[in-house]
């Protein structure tokens, strides 16, 4: 019989935490789990490179700041287009 793979972290526990996680500024051990999580998920994976891709363009940018509206439509974007791929 096949032992079946438990994940330590879900899809749900990594889009909680992308923010964090690209910032740098998630706990060591979350961090490691995510780590882990979007290597083996393809979807995740994708967010994360989007995320970063996003705060890095905002970062070159002298006196970029997005506004928390802007932020949450963003994110809810991404979120809508992660889930027509599945």
């Amino acid at each position: 019989m096949r032992k079946k793979k438990t994940q330590i972290c879900d899809c749900t526990e990594l889009k909680a935490w992308a923010a964090l996680y690209v910032e740098g500024e998630a706990p060591a051990t979350i961090r490691q789990h995510l780590l882990l999580h979007i290597q083996t998920c393809r979807a995740c994976a994708q967010l994360v490179r989007s995320l970063q891709r996003t705060v890095d363009f905002c970062r070159l940018q002298p006196g970029c700041h997005m506004p928390a509206q802007a932020h949450e439509k963003l994110w809810d974007t991404l979120n809508k287009h992660l889930k027509r791929k599945k």
